[in-house]
């Protein structure tokens, strides 16, 4: 991943429940003494663009979908237990510091082999299963794409989404639900065409959204 790409790799709008304060040195300092290891240049890189949150580059075939920062919030990089984890797998979990997982599956910086240079790991907490992904973090990221799924398509207009779905309906001779706002903090049209389904969602979106409960 070029230093461009890695400008742009944290997903808009940022959903601000995941997003950490700003990181400092101060804070920085005091969570690498938490976590016992110093992180690695590049991940400390991105977490000073965006202090952790949805990213827009993924790792394929993987429910991977966020980096987590350094912070009160959750999810926060130091917030991690193994304790109770250890009786359930048949390897050494110490050393592992998880960026992304759901308390099932984990990603995280290995430094079980090498205490400056971790390498990047899978774990399944469930299944008792742990796989090496990359030799170090710079290596991890050059395996990341770009989330864009198939399918997608760009109309260039001035017009407001409110009009283009009025447009399009009357050219397909469909009808769009209501407007879903909850899971990306704008407007998500969709509509039934035929046996598919289309969805509309604008280019210009909020910085960042909090759900509302």
């Amino acid at each position: 991943m070029t230093d461009s790409e890695l400008k742009y790799i944290w997903t808009v709008p940022k959903y601000l429940p995941y997003v950490q304060p700003e990181l400092t040195s101060e804070i920085l300092e005091q969570a690498q003494k938490q976590i016992g290891y110093n992180l690695p240049e590049k991940l400390i890189e991105i977490l000073k663009i965006q202090n952790g949150g949805y990213i827009r580059y993924k790792l394929a075939e993987t429910p991977h979908e966020q980096i987590m920062g350094i912070g009160p919030y959750f999810p926060s990089l130091t917030d991690f237990d193994w304790s109770e984890s250890k009786e359930y797998v048949s390897f050494e979990l110490d050393g592992l510091v998880p960026i992304d997982g759901d308390g099932h599956w984990y990603i995280c910086l290995d430094y079980r082999e090498n205490n400056d240079e971790p390498q990047v790991s899978w774990i399944d907490l469930e299944c008792d299963n742990e796989e090496k992904i990359a030799n170090s973090f710079s290596e991890f990221l050059e395996l990341l794409e770009l989330d864009v799924r198939d399918g997608k398509l760009v109309i260039e207009t001035n017009n407001s989404i409110e009009e283009n779905v009025k447009q399009i309906e009357c050219i397909l001779g469909i009808e769009f639900e209501e407007p879903d706002y909850f899971i990306s903090g704008y407007a998500t049209y969709r509509g039934k065409y035929k046996e598919s389904w289309i969805w509309l969602t604008p280019n210009k979106v909020p910085v960042g959204f909090v759900r509302e409960v």
